[in-house]
């Protein structure tokens, strides 16, 4: 028999999907589910006034009471059934992923390959190298810079520009309608993998032959 309570969650979760109660349960500041419409995406028709082209233009538009009545309203849970922290009271753990992972100070992180699609709304919440981030010309301009870009000073973490590339476009089976981008970023990705594999596979020789017992083997 199901209860009440569970009869809310999933009629929740068939409505909303797990988005929102992420965002909601993470205290997630998430303006990019906002910012559709503006022109540079496949959303349509428009979902704020001509001229509206970035963040701050979505923010100013609104009061403070306007802004936390919509996040108020989007993360109610006045039965206490979805676990959502309330809004007018600090949640300890919201910066937690940025404290665990460094927020933007990632230059001690290596190893990784971020993948933009420039044709997904979500670039705009993107890792790229400091100062150049292609989302931040005013919407609709076509981006003619690298594909590459070194995001740590050794280049041991990458950004990739996909000009063509959508939602995790790159992550999906490869198809004949790929986009060359898209191509030459699963190559990209391929060849750090295997970077990746064969400089750790080095250190742990390195670490083995530190053994005085390889050492010997390895003098005679």
């Amino acid at each position: 028999m199901i209860t009440p309570e569970q009869q809310q969650c999933q009629t929740k979760a068939e409505s909303e999907g797990c988005w929102t109660p992420l965002c909601c349960n993470e205290n997630m500041n998430l303006i990019i589910t906002e910012a559709r419409g503006l022109g540079g995406d496949f959303f349509w028709p428009p979902t704020h006034s001509r001229g509206t082209k970035t963040y701050n233009d979505i923010v100013s538009a609104r009061s403070q009471d306007e802004q936390y009545q919509e996040v108020n309203e989007e993360c109610a849970d006045r039965n206490k059934v979805f676990g959502y922290p309330s809004p007018k009271s600090y949640d300890p753990w919201s910066r937690r992923l940025d404290d665990y992972y460094g927020g933007l100070r990632i230059d001690s992180q290596s190893n990784i390959v971020f993948s933009n699609g420039l044709l997904d709304p979500w670039s705009a919440a993107g890792v790229y190298a400091y100062g150049m981030d292609p989302t931040t010309p005013s919407s609709g301009e076509t981006y003619y810079g690298p594909m590459v870009q070194n995001v740590t000073k050794d280049g041991s973490a990458i950004a990739l520009i996909l000009d063509l590339g959508g939602h995790h476009l790159d992550l999906m089976y490869s198809t004949e309608e790929d986009p060359e981008c898209v191509r030459e970023a699963r190559r990209i990705q391929e060849e750090n993998i295997a970077k990746w594999i064969h400089e750790w596979n080095e250190s742990v020789e390195k670490r083995i032959c530190l053994s005085p017992s390889c050492a010997k083997t390895v003098f005679l």
